[in-house]
């Protein structure tokens, strides 16, 4: 596959370094070399003869130009020096030769997302109708239910989603892009996203995380993800910065989003009144089938048979955790929470009290309370109240927002450290 690359920069020798054994780079084009090589490779000016003699023997020619601020003008005058060249974005390149050397699809046998992937750079027409962007299960859970049938979904994750989720996701045949590092699929994002709008297939989920930014001008409609969304503090002080140097006002707030999915667990912001549609998860989840509901349940790991089969004719008390990371950065150390925890459940006699892990609460508690069941830390806390479990108590931290989800339908402890301050 011939490429030309446009820009002798330090940003024109990674692209070159990182497609160099994918491709076949003909040459690169410089304003300020001619006659010269890097790694073996030629490098002209646009002036240079040689240039159409190189290109004459090829069919269609991909272009790359990593000098964007000056993108037009360079294109402009390539192709008039240049018969044959098709212009390719980074990202494109970039995407498809991480497809082509990737194995990580083929090790998750996530055929289905590679097929759906291959096609999305071909620029073939696919069955894809929806693409969803999320960052926590909760939001995924939502989506899940605004959206009903997601066979044909597109769900791209960031790494605060647990990997088991991914991969169950993966073994039930979804669509799943799910990044283990940092903005690991940027360039793949800006391709998917520019597919999304060719084929005007829809944008859900979040517009705050890295991973949303190549979606912005497909105008995402943005589904809850919490506290935030109810607060514009939050989205001033996000910091987020669009490549043009605008500053972009995540959860909803920025003005090119036209749509925000809320479950007005708080107060609807007067910034959002105009675009906000109110749905409501618990009734949504009761329209839903026994098979339905399993289906999602599994998803997250949430063991809803094997909780239903311990609590029945059982008094069941509930530990909900606080978070032990923040941002990656440890909040509390994990003696700290146990020794508050062991303080706290003394409180109690019931024999049959379960611990329900916070997401981003990393500690084993199975190690500590050998005699408690523990719940894995994956599932949305939603889930055991929609499936009306019936739970005698739930124990919660005076932080956390779960007392909005049991409060006035189930008993709730609610705690200040070691302190009981309200029931």
């Amino acid at each position: 596959e011939p490429v030309i690359i446009y820009g002798f920069d330090f940003i024109g020798k990674e692209i070159y370094h990182a497609i160099k054994k994918q491709v076949n780079v003909l040459f690169i084009l410089d304003r300020e070399h001619d006659n010269e090589c890097y790694d073996n490779t030629a490098i002209y000016s646009l002036d240079n003869e040689c240039i159409n003699y190189i290109t004459d023997k090829y069919g269609k020619i991909k272009l790359i130009i990593s000098i964007l601020s000056d993108e037009k003008n360079i294109l402009r005058d390539t192709k008039n020096r240049i018969n044959n060249i098709e212009y390719t974005s980074i990202y494109t390149v970039l995407a498809e030769c991480r497809i082509k050397k990737d194995n990580e699809f083929r090790e998750l046998k996530n055929k289905r997302t590679l097929s759906l992937l291959e096609n999305i750079l071909q620029n073939r027409k696919t069955e894809l109708k929806y693409i969803v962007l999320v960052g926590t299960a909760y939001t995924e859970l939502l989506s899940l239910l605004y959206l009903g049938d997601v066979k044909n979904t597109l769900f791209i994750m960031e790494r605060y989603i647990a990997p088991e989720v991914n991969e169950t996701m993966v073994q039930m045949n979804m669509y799943c892009l799910y990044e283990k590092t940092p903005v690991e699929y940027y360039d793949l994002t800006y391709v998917i996203a520019d597919y999304a709008r060719r084929y005007n297939i829809p944008v859900y989920g979040h517009d705050h995380m890295r991973l949303s930014r190549a979606f912005i001008n497909n105008k995402i409609k943005v589904i809850e993800d919490g506290l935030a969304n109810y607060d514009f503090k939050y989205s001033q002080n996000y910091n987020c910065y669009l490549d043009n140097g605008r500053q972009y006002f995540p959860f909803g707030y920025d003005e090119i989003v036209e749509k925000v999915v809320l479950t007005e667990q708080f107060d609807i912001p007067e910034q959002l009144l105009k675009k906000v549609e109110i749905i409501q998860p618990s009734k949504l989840w009761d329209e839903l089938s026994y098979e339905k509901k399993i289906f999602m349940a599994n998803i997250f790991g949430f063991p809803y048979e094997e909780v239903r089969e311990r609590i029945k004719n059982k008094k069941c008390i509930i530990l909900l955790t606080e978070p032990t990371i923040s941002d990656g950065e440890k909040i509390k150390s994990c003696d700290e929470q146990i020794k508050m925890y062991r303080s706290i459940l003394s409180n109690y006699s019931s024999s049959n009290i379960m611990i329900k892990p916070h997401p981003a609460d990393i500690i084993d508690y199975s190690v500590y309370f050998k005699d408690k069941f523990i719940l894995n830390r994956y599932f949305p806390i939603q889930m055991l109240d929609w499936f009306g479990l019936p739970v005698d108590r739930y124990i919660v931290m005076k932080e956390s927002s779960c007392c909005n989800i049991f409060k006035g339908k189930y008993n709730v402890d609610i705690y200040d450290g070691e302190k009981l301050i309200g029931e």
